[in-house]
């Protein structure tokens, strides 16, 4: 095993957990009026979209991939969109039926990652597409906690592609999920089978 796979305190490691903690700071400023208000509430959950796209660049970048590293990013994600988005929800600006395609899809993933790590002793990582599905769920709730008043054509638009993502990037995952199940996806010989990346 790589000696930095085991490693604790990465920078990409330090900003998936900085995401989580910036759900507080969102989910508070949800309720404020005030332009100040609004405005930082914008920069927190661009800050936070950022730090998901670049902590597995630079976990890659720098060799500094690790196996908590697999579990928090993900995992980060889940609690961060889910919690904001329940929020969003409970407050009426946007409908609860994507918060549980959200997180449903997100449980059955979290689930089939757990199944695979206690079979096959290795972490399936993120793809490519499930962060850009990710990163359009950050739009989208970037854009509904901005418009105080539903915008019919601007609410759809995202709405719409961040759904088709989460659809497409599912299936994604259940088509890679069933072939390493299945053997097809790494050779029957390799005793230790290699994650791909992102």
């Amino acid at each position: 095993m790589n000696p930095s796979s085991s490693r604790i305190w990465t920078i990409s490691n330090g900003l998936s957990l900085l995401r989580v903690l910036l759900v507080a700071p969102v989910v508070l400023l949800l309720g404020s009026s005030s332009d100040a208000g609004r405005v930082v509430l914008v920069l927190c959950i661009v800050f936070a979209a950022l730090t998901d796209l670049l902590d597995g660049w630079l976990a890659r970048k720098f060799g500094q991939v690790t196996e908590l590293g697999k579990i928090i990013d993900p995992l980060a994600d889940k609690i961060s969109v889910g919690i904001v988005g329940a929020a969003l929800a409970l407050t009426g600006r946007i409908p609860p039926w994507y918060i549980f395609l959200v997180v449903g899809r997100d449980m059955v993933i979290l689930a089939g990652g757990v199944y695979i790590r206690q079979r096959l002793r290795f972490t399936l990582q993120s793809t490519t597409l499930g962060k850009w599905a990710v990163t359009s769920v950050a739009v989208y709730i970037l854009f509904a906690a901005m418009l105080r008043d539903q915008v019919l054509y601007v609410d759809g638009i995202f709405l719409f592609l961040s759904t088709l993502m989460l659809i497409l990037s599912f299936v994604v995952y259940a088509r890679r999920f069933f072939s390493i199940i299945s053997g097809a996806a790494y050779p029957a010989s390799s005793a230790t089978p290699r994650v791909g990346t992102r």
